[in-house]
């Protein structure tokens, strides 16, 4: 088996010759992902403080364009650093918020689980830019 690996496989490709290898995979279209989670907001049943900074979150989502293929490849995620999701950022730092945001991206379905990366790409800039004056 392991030789088969070496001469037949790629690497993230399927075990040959088992079931998943027989499978086709069919790529998906990219869609929003506001339109992704959105449904799964009304679930959740939280307080109307908390609905209202979620569906401010999904509007920046929504306007900034943001699919679950845009952190496919290199190219879409070094353009998602130029992105801002300031709603979004501290959507993520408030803990009820977070958890909200944490359900709804946890009901997608496998096939649509890049929107988490695209999303952390995005907001990975900003949390890495800590003010520094105060420390000098």
């Amino acid at each position: 088996m392991a030789q088969n690996l070496i001469r037949q496989a790629e690497f993230g490709g399927a075990i040959p010759d088992t079931h998943a290898a027989k499978q086709a995979v069919v790529a998906s279209e990219p869609l929003l992902i506001a339109d992704l989670i959105a449904p799964h907001s009304g679930e959740l049943g939280v307080s109307a403080e908390v609905h209202g900074v979620l569906d401010g979150i999904l509007e920046e989502l929504r306007a900034n364009a943001l699919t679950d293929a845009s952190a496919r490849n290199v190219q879409s995620r070094s353009a998602l650093a130029s992105i801002s999701l300031p709603l979004t950022l501290q959507g993520l730092l408030n803990a009820e918020v977070g958890l909200a945001l944490e359900l709804m991206f946890g009901a997608l379905p496998p096939e649509r689980w890049a929107a988490v990366p695209a999303v952390s790409y995005a907001v990975a800039p900003d949390l890495t830019r800590a003010p520094v004056g105060g420390l000098l």
